[in-house]
């Protein structure tokens, strides 16, 4: 633990004081702490309760008219609704049981699966960091219903990681 945070202190020293300074610490360590066993795992759980959502979402009768009350009062009681919004909910509770890092965390990984558009030449450390300060962060309880509200979750994060994964420290 003591190595990682002071391999931490040691990148941010060096970016901020000395950037003309060669790189004297082990890339592949700082990419770890971006996706470490920890927030691989948060984020594969997400990405668990997102397909078993859209798995849901996909089966649900869509022919049903939303254009008048009856037609969103019959959605509402329906028993494919519950199942939808009781995974909805497992969502959020999970999130919710996070710390709103984490939630952020995901979050901005779900951002940068999201955007088409990337720098090619920056790393993963400054593809998170300017998703991460281009968002406007509010609550947890915000931040966990604009991540639950993305219904292709699953992808995003998926993607997400993939580009996090495939840019490492340059």
């Amino acid at each position: 633990m003591q190595h990682k945070l002071a391999l931490f202190f040691i990148v941010i020293f060096r970016r901020k004081s000395f950037p003309f300074v060669e790189c004297w610490y082990d890339e592949g360590e700082v990419n770890k702490m971006l996706l470490n066993e920890q927030k691989l795992s948060m984020l594969n759980h997400v990405i668990d309760l997102a397909e078993i959502r859209q798995r849901e979402y996909d089966s649900e009768d869509h022919s049903i008219s939303t254009s008048d009350i009856e037609g969103i009062l019959k959605i509402l009681k329906s028993d494919d609704n519950k199942k939808f919004r009781e995974i909805e909910k497992k969502m959020f509770d999970y999130l919710m049981s996070l710390t709103f890092d984490d939630v952020k965390f995901i979050q901005t990984v779900m951002y940068i699966g999201r955007d088409e558009s990337f720098d090619e030449d920056i790393s993963a450390e400054q593809l998170y960091d300017e998703k991460f300060n281009s968002l406007s962060w509010q609550s947890q309880e915000i931040e966990s219903n604009m991540i639950i509200e993305k219904m292709p979750l699953a992808d995003y994060l998926r993607r997400g990681i993939e580009l996090i994964k495939s840019k490492q420290f340059q």
